[in-house]
């Protein structure tokens, strides 16, 4: 499933073991592999290893330019704060 920003999306429990970052990059790489995206998965395994990110929000930003995360959780929307937008309803 694609966005209208042509990203596909994933969908997260925040509040489980899916949040873990590996958990994100795994489903992430997953995505792209099935949607035969295989530069971009590579590519975020390259910048996963090698662009030094310092924090969790650093990956979610990286991960974010490859797929749409949304979270499942209905009280908070990733996707959301990440895009940018103060008022996003699902």
């Amino acid at each position: 499933m694609k966005t209208k920003y042509s990203r596909p999306i994933i969908k997260i429990d925040w509040s489980g073991p899916e949040g873990n970052v590996y958990h994100v990059m795994w489903k992430a790489e997953a995505m792209l592999e099935y949607l035969e995206e295989f530069d971009k998965r590579e590519e975020l395994n390259y910048r996963f290893k090698h662009d030094g990110l310092k924090s969790y929000e650093e990956v979610l930003d990286l991960v974010n330019e490859y797929v749409t995360i949304e979270n499942m959780d209905a009280y908070y929307s990733l996707r959301a704060k990440l895009d940018g937008e103060e008022n996003y309803d699902e």
